[in-house]
């Protein structure tokens, strides 16, 4: 690799105005003093009021940099986004920028990049390969994210996700989402919380859920292992795991769902009785779930190419198809 010249001539930074302690954190969600800051070690946080939306916090920062930098927006060759959680699908949270730098028929590009937590560096790389190529002299990278936006401050059980008893289904990594929307929409006497890490697949659920009308749909941006932590005992209904990720190499099968890591605290929130239902085209997978599911409490109900008769074939399952693998369903349940 060879370095490629960059100069950076100014920064800024945003932090919203209200600051949420631990304290009141406690008190609204009616635990002893000291229990949040005990659990999580923060002792308060910046909380974005209704009008500090991830573009705007962003272009505070940038007008910052910019002064710094002694530019304006209109010195600007290329504004690039590296946020991990977008401000919304469509324009990207960089046209939101642009525009409220006073952009918007400017023709100054600006784009998004999603690599997550790598996004920031990326986007630099990025920055740096315009401006060594002579595409660009001036460009702004930001990013500016708001990761807080889907909590639900009412109570701290899965129930209170929904507002009220209603049994609570759990999909863990739902990719597109079209599985949980047509499970949303069949039941809709429940609600379904789904889990996902990736930014794309939550951008394709929100569209999906907008289309349907389901209501009774909750997000969690994040990996499963996260939220089986803080979900209570035997909270959980009925369970969903649909084309994991395989893991196809001897070395990595550890890190599948299917092991003890992932399944023991699935049992913990799954309810006596309640459901688990894994769908996968991979054959060694299965066989590590028929190992492994019922080592962690759970027997095996049925198995084999027959889906259920509420099953909605996801894309990454007519992908199987077109290449011609032959999908297996498994249903456990709870002992």
């Amino acid at each position: 690799m060879f370095p490629i010249p960059l100069t950076i001539r100014g920064t800024g930074s945003y932090q919203p105005r209200r600051v949420l302690t631990s304290e009141e954190i406690d008190a609204r969600l009616g635990w002893r003093p000291g229990s949040c800051h005990a659990l999580y070690g923060i002792r308060s946080r910046h909380v974005a009021d209704e009008d500090e939306t991830s573009s705007a916090m962003a272009a505070e920062a940038a007008r910052e940099a910019m002064e710094m930098a002694e530019c304006t927006p209109r010195d600007l060759d290329l504004i690039i986004g590296a946020c991990g959680v977008m401000e919304q699908p469509i324009p990207s949270t960089a046209v939101l920028v642009q525009d409220r730098l006073g952009l918007g028929r400017s023709g100054t590009p600006a784009w998004d990049v999603n690599a997550t937590c790598l996004g920031f560096m990326k986007a630099m790389d990025l920055a740096a390969l315009h401006i060594a190529t002579g595409r660009a002299k001036r460009v702004l990278v930001f990013s500016s994210d708001i990761a807080s936006v889907g909590l639900d401050w009412r109570r701290p059980d899965a129930a209170a996700i929904f507002g009220d008893a209603r049994p609570v289904w759990l999909e863990v990594g739902f990719g597109g989402g079209e599985h949980m929307v047509h499970m949303a929409a069949s039941y809709p006497e429940i609600g379904i919380i789904g889990c996902e890490p990736f930014i794309n697949g939550v951008a394709m659920l929100l569209g999906k859920i907008r289309a349907a009308g389901v209501g009774n749909v909750s997000v969690h941006p994040g990996d499963a292992r996260d939220l089986m932590d803080v979900l209570p005992p035997a909270s959980i209904a009925k369970a969903f795991l649909n084309y994991p990720d395989p893991w196809p190499k001897a070395r990595h099968h550890r890190r599948r769902f299917v092991t003890p890591e992932h399944l023991i605290p699935l049992a913990r929130v799954m309810q006596p009785g309640a459901e688990f239902r894994v769908a996968t085209d991979i054959p060694d997978y299965m066989r590590q779930t028929l190992e492994e599911v019922p080592l962690a409490g759970f027997d095996l109900v049925a198995e084999g190419p027959e889906p259920w008769q509420d099953w909605l074939s996801t894309r990454y399952e007519q992908k199987a198809l077109r290449e011609g693998r032959v999908p297996h369903y498994a249903t456990f349940r709870r002992r």
